[in-house]
């Protein structure tokens, strides 16, 4: 299973952010306003969170998206998604503070175990409850 390993403060996720949103708007997802902002929150957060490519389109079809079963956009999302991310990362080497494996799976397993997963209910950081 293909994964990411990066973190949500890192560059690399501020580069996903910014490809992602428009990308949203091309696909007709989002508006290209503010609100924008939550859905691409909550998709890079699934990444850092490690979830696979099939997770991560499952998830936005049924529950975010209300695509049909047979709707191969949110698949195709997440494939240019996670080679977004590949490309960032090699473009940015060492730069970024994330890791793309090549072979597709989380470059820095031992670190992610001791690092706890990012809240998905509130992308800044700041976990009020």
């Amino acid at each position: 299973m293909s994964t990411l390993d990066f973190q949500i403060e890192s560059p690399l996720a501020q580069a996903l952010s910014a490809v992602v949103q428009p990308k949203l708007v091309e696909l007709g997802w989002g508006t290209g306003g503010d609100d924008d902002g939550s859905l691409t929150e909550y998709i890079i957060l699934m990444a850092v969170n490690g979830k696979p490519q099939d997770q991560i389109a499952a998830e936005l079809s049924a529950d975010l998206l209300s695509l049909s079963p047979d709707d191969p956009t949110a698949r195709d999302f997440v494939q240019w998604l996670f080679q977004q991310a590949q490309e960032l990362s090699k473009t940015h080497s060492g730069q970024l503070g994330g890791e793309v494996s090549g072979d597709g799976t989380a470059a820095q397993e031992q670190q992610a175990s001791e690092v706890p997963d990012a809240e998905m209910g509130d992308a800044s950081g700041d976990v009020n409850m």
